[in-house]
């Protein structure tokens, strides 16, 4: 067996034990991921009470929505900052620290109100965290693993992206050229030309994806290999 079927072997290996072990991890990645691409819509079609503005002008002084706001939290939580609408349609937003055990990944927990812009009327109040689109979030991020679930992302990352090389190394066509390599049949299985097909266009789409999901998972690393300066703690 020559060297180079050795190795060929060895990467085939690699490749199909990578694929079977993300099975089950890409699964949940790519549907939050895709949820995610609408996350304004998603929130506004679950949420409509929060954005049931009579209005879009910022009409009341801030301190007006800040007493909304604070009478809407009570004892629950303790203002802390009042956003004003970024855009036409937009409610202002006060944003609360809830005291006691801090909340997914040990951040702070928050109450946030939402405030018509005209009148200061209170829309909503909610915990953030808990809404649908913040657990598509964590579940994205950590999987909801505790402490470690955003490491385990950046390394599923890394193995996505060696399992997008090695599949690409593993289709280039052994004899004949690149345009060898884009022919239906490659074998006799349709299953087997399916995949070599589709894995060879969404090869680096899936590069690109896991290369920037390791940068989001391992900021301070990925900012030193690219000699870019840490960000402040």
């Amino acid at each position: 067996m020559t060297l180079n079927v050795r190795l060929r072997r060895l990467w085939l290996d690699v490749h199909l034990w990578i694929g079977v072990g993300l099975l089950v991890a890409v699964v949940p990645l790519s549907v939050t991921g895709s949820i995610l691409v609408w996350h304004d819509q998603l929130d506004r079609a679950l949420y409509s009470q929060r954005y049931a503005v009579t209005g879009s002008m910022v009409s009341m002084p801030v301190e007006a929505y800040a007493a909304a706001a604070e009478a809407a939290f009570g004892d629950r939580a303790q203002l802390t900052q009042v956003r004003l609408p970024q855009k036409a349609g937009d409610p202002v937003v006060a944003v609360g620290r809830i005291p006691g055990k801090p909340g997914p990944n040990g951040r702070p927990r928050s109450l946030n109100a939402w405030i018509d812009p005209p009148t200061a009327r209170v829309l909503d109040t909610a915990e953030v965290a808990k809404g649908f689109t913040m657990v598509m979030h964590r579940i994205h991020g950590t999987l909801l693993i505790p402490e470690v679930g955003r490491k385990v992302v950046g390394w599923l990352g890394w193995a996505m992206l060696i399992s997008s090389a090695t599949g690409l190394w593993l289709w280039w066509p052994r004899n004949g050229g690149f345009l060898k390599g884009l022919r239906w049949r490659r074998g006799a299985s349709t299953l087997f030309n399916l995949h070599h097909m589709v894995g060879f266009w969404i090869c680096i789409p899936l590069a690109v994806l896991s290369l920037t999901g390791v940068y989001i998972s391992f900021p301070q690393t990925s900012r030193a290999v690219f000699g870019l300066p840490a960000q402040p703690p």
